[in-house]
């Protein structure tokens, strides 16, 4: 008979605690992840502190807590051909100043996989989650238009879409027409005030169908409108992220 396991009861509390956080769409307070758990509160607090230390959570002003981006840095690291992706998402960060988005689309939500800051333009935290956000997000809206329209419509059906800002589109028929409307070719995208106040995305896709990615740059909504030139380096950077990672599938195959 096989012995059983040493298992180290506080891991499994904080995995438990990111479990709950992440099935609350990324952001909770410490009480709800606390009751959802069944984790005493005390602990849970202890818990959280250590997580917001080591960096896989942040709190917001209002006490919350979200789930930071390092998480979705390790979940990308697995990805083929990380090196020339980052690679790519840097050159374009450093040709436009802007600060890089990388989402893909797993076949059942629209994750950030990758994100490149820039000093020149402010990190917006994609803090809803990029699943419930979709709708409202350049990289989101890019995907969106990439799917097959059965796909599309099924995960508009799951995640419902939600006013964030005064801009953003809510309403699925309108949605939908935009969605539409969005040339096939490789699926160019803008959120104008969508998701961030001031700030405005413009995103591609690579690939189609349900293995969607795409690419895309946040900058000022000014900057957007005086530089429309901005939407072509965007295309360029996804035609070559879906060489690559088309690359990195082949070698490993």
């Amino acid at each position: 008979m096989r012995p059983e396991p040493t298992l180290i009861q506080s891991v499994q509390r904080a995995l438990h605690l990111m479990e709950a956080l992440a099935a609350r769409n990324g952001r909770g307070t410490v009480k709800q992840l606390s009751r959802d758990t069944n984790i005493a509160l005390p602990t849970a607090y202890h818990l959280v502190r250590t997580l917001a230390h080591e960096g896989y959570v942040n709190r917001l002003d209002d006490g919350s807590i979200v789930i930071s981006a390092r998480v979705a840095d390790l979940a990308s690291s697995s990805l083929p051909g990380k090196a020339e992706i980052r690679g790519i998402l840097g050159s374009l960060r450093d040709s436009t100043g802007a600060s890089v988005y990388f989402a893909r689309f797993d076949g059942r939500q629209i994750s950030i996989v990758e994100v490149v800051q820039s000093p020149r333009t402010p990190r917006i935290d994609v803090y809803v989650g990029a699943h419930e956000s979709g709708h409202a997000t350049a990289v989101g809206k890019a995907i969106l238009a990439a799917l097959p329209i059965d796909v599309r419509h099924d995960y508009l059906k799951t995640y419902v879409p939600q006013a964030l800002t005064a801009n953003t589109i809510a309403e699925l028929p309108v949605l939908n027409a935009q969605l539409d409307q969005i040339p096939q070719q490789r699926s160019v995208a803008y959120d104008h005030e969508e998701y961030a106040p001031k700030v405005s995305c413009v995103a591609a896709a690579l690939n189609k169908g349900e293995s969607a990615g795409a690419v895309g740059i946040a900058v000022s909504t000014r900057r957007l409108a005086r530089e429309p030139e901005l939407q072509e380096v965007v295309i360029d950077a996804a035609a070559k992220l879906e060489r690559a990672l088309t690359l990195a599938n082949t070698q490993l195959a």
